[in-house]
């Protein structure tokens, strides 16, 4: 364990401080003193001393003295330099704040440009960053304000900083430690592999969420497989039947057809007919695509500049859908912001307003003793009135830093909304001039130009329609009776027809049959996926509550290990949720469970936040004079190994006196 202890702190126009010399020699330490006249500025000074800013955690703070007016009283250097042992060893640092002038060309008189500090360690000059790099060998400032300030843990750290800080209490309680502490939690190494709890946790949770979304997908899908059940089997017997039929009637046609056409004096012509009948079909489907192809072409050719205009519009279009697309996110983001911007507003002037009413308090006390209604000695009644002063000016200071901090926010806010409204504004003029792009484009768009084929004509379709009609010519002159014929041939076309058409309804039966069979095998293996899922769901489920069960277990040991190392602070690290998860947090609070910052008094606060000192000391080996403000408020300051400094509001005390454990000393000084 290491401890730094302060020896003696040497104050000079610091502040409202124009000298002061502090020495508690090392030892426990009282001071007192009357509203102003310099105790939080002791404290303030120790603590720029080592990490540059004050007590509050302000870097921005006035260090530099002023007059009467409130102006800065210039020509003087704010020195702060404290002598301390740390492990055994002296240490002395210091430093220096001064003005800086210069006189510019052409001016007889120089000009304040800016103001410096100086550093010293051990009497030796040196670097900001050497001197810094000394103080980070006590400690970093963060740690520092953890082991000055009691009320820093429970009212300044974030909660998660004051988490992790925590659960280095309990680093020993692994996973391995968890599953060993309950007997049903065995199969949890297996489950996790080589993923962590938080990991599985969310890989379980997101397969989860996707098997239960394909198990409420499944009824519906399986309702529209059955859908194409068929109800009974279509009956093709009677169309089986026919086609037999109509395939002999058609044979008998064919050989009947055939006989007439080899008996006949025509049956040459016909053969040579249906010969040119088929060239001139040939060559016909010949010219009609040559002209179709000509057309083609030359619609293409006349279409060339319409299609320019045609990719222009569709560029145009592209950029509105764009634009279209941006301006109402960008419009939504601007109005949240407006929304954020005119609560932040509303809670700046809230805290203005509650600055005010604090301002305007006077002590209303009673003077007179509620028991006996004598009237109270002096002394007492400026006990009060010094106790109310006291809690009146740590509620200004309070609400000072929660306006500041506000006001940050609001003007972050309100620099982040018009932003937003400009990117609207400009996106939306963009989206205009888009438009009208549109629309020009579109008008320059040309009528399309559609040319027609023309009738299908070649020197081959006019020779073979010329000896078509000679040969039709010579089988009209034969004059052959050709009724009978004619009367088989239709009988037969018929029958071909009749046969096509029953085929067709066998083969839609057929595939009818064939979709409802597929259907069958679909509802099948849909309710077997629906088992399955049902089953992995289970599973996860499982898993799931296995996880919870770990987590249960393992805050319940965290909390127990790290509450362990407490005597009168006490930590809640995990919330219940409304799901029954638990939630980190990391909530102050006694040892009753009552919260830090509701049902607690200032005593209790400051002794609960002595205690998280003594304990992180522990943790890291390490102590540092703890400075404790409003000490009055504590009758019975608990022990710590640490130096601690008392900071106590006595009206009778307009100078700073000093109290040691063993002896009272006077603070040297010069009153401002």
């Amino acid at each position: 364990m290491k401890h730094l202890r302060l020896h003696k702190l040497s104050l000079d126009y610091f502040q409202g401080v124009p000298r002061l010399d502090f020495s508690p020699n090392g030892e426990a330490a009282s001071i007192y003193g009357d509203n102003g006249v310099g105790k939080t500025t002791v404290a303030s000074a120790f603590c720029w001393l080592l990490t540059g800013k004050d007590s509050l955690g302000r870097g921005d703070f006035a260090i530099k003295p002023h007059d009467s007016t409130g102006q800065d009283i210039h020509h003087l250097n704010s020195v702060v330099e404290g002598v301390f042992e740390f492990d055994g060893a002296q240490l002395v640092l210091k430093k220096d704040f001064h003005e800086v002038w210069t006189k510019k060309r052409g001016s007889a008189q120089p000009e304040l440009s800016t103001h410096t500090v100086d550093h010293v360690v051990d009497g030796v000059p040196c670097l900001q960053k050497d001197f810094q790099a000394k103080v980070a060998d006590i400690a970093d400032p963060e740690m520092i304000r953890l082991l000055t300030d009691p009320t820093y843990f429970a009212e300044t750290l974030h909660w998660t900083k004051r988490s992790a800080q925590l659960l280095k209490f309990a680093a020993h309680i692994t996973d391995d430690v968890v599953i060993a502490s309950d007997p049903d939690l065995h199969l949890l190494p297996a489950l996790l592999g080589k993923h962590t709890v938080a990991e599985q946790r969310k890989i379980c949770q997101s397969t989860r969420k996707e098997v239960n979304k394909a198990l409420d997908s499944v009824p519906l899908r399986i309702d529209e497989a059955r859908r194409s059940v068929l109800a009974a089997l279509p009956d093709t017997s009677l169309d089986k039947e026919l086609v037999s039929q109509l395939e002999t009637v058609i044979h008998e046609r064919q050989a009947d057809l055939a006989r007439l056409d080899a008996g006949s004096q025509d049956a040459e012509l016909r053969a040579r007919i249906r010969e040119a009948e088929a060239e001139l079909t040939a060559a016909t489907a010949n010219a009609q695509a040559a002209a179709r192809k000509t057309a083609a072409d030359a619609t293409i050719a006349a279409n060339a500049g319409r299609m320019t205009a045609l990719q222009a519009v569709e560029a145009a279009r592209a950029t509105v859908s764009q634009l279209e697309a941006a301006v109402p996110p960008l419009e939504s983001q601007a109005k949240t912001k407006r929304a954020e911007v005119d609560r932040l507003a509303k809670e700046l002037q809230a805290l203005r307003d509650r600055w005010d009413a604090l301002d305007a308090q006077v002590f209303a006390g009673s003077t007179h003793c509620p028991t006996c209604q004598q009237e109270l000695p002096a002394d007492q009644l400026e006990a009060a009135r010094a106790r109310f002063n006291a809690q009146r000016s740590t509620d200004l200071e309070q609400v000072e830093a929660e306006g500041k901090a506000k006001k940050a926010e609001y003007e972050a806010a309100e620099a982040e909304r018009q932003t937003l409204s400009q990117q609207a504004m400009d996106t939306a003029r963009q989206l205009v001039d888009a438009r009208a792009k549109l629309q020009k484009a579109e008008a320059a768009v040309p009528a399309a130009v559609v040319i027609e084929p023309e009738p299908a004509a070649s020197p081959e379709m006019d020779a073979v329609g010329t000896k078509l009609q000679q040969l039709k010519d010579s089988l009209t002159s034969l004059a052959v009776d050709t009724s009978e014929r004619d009367r088989v041939a239709t009988e037969l076309q018929q029958a071909q027809q009749d046969l096509k058409a029953a085929r067709a309804r066998i083969e839609a039966a057929a595939q009818q049959v064939l979709a409802s069979q597929k259907a069958e095998a679909r509802v099948k293996e849909l309710a077997e996926e629906q088992t399955r899922l049902a089953t992995e769901f289970e599973r996860l489920e499982r898993e799931l509550d296995l996880l919870d069960r770990f987590e249960r277990a393992q805050a319940r040991m965290v909390e127990e290990s790290v509450n362990g190392h407490f005597e009168r602070a006490r930590f809640r690290l995990f919330r219940e949720q409304m799901n029954g998860g638990l939630e980190p947090c990391c909530d102050v609070t006694d040892r009753e469970g009552t919260p830090y910052g509701a049902g607690l008094n200032t005593g209790e606060r400051i002794n609960i936040g002595l205690d998280i000192i003594r304990a992180l000391g522990e943790l890291h080996g390490l102590t540092l004079p703890v400075f404790v403000d409003n000490a009055e408020s504590v009758t019975d300051l608990i022990q710590i190994p640490a130096q601690v400094i008392r900071l106590v509001v006595s009206k009778p005390d307009k100078n700073l006196r000093v109290e040691h454990d063993s002896q009272r000393a006077n603070l040297k000084g010069v009153a401002a």
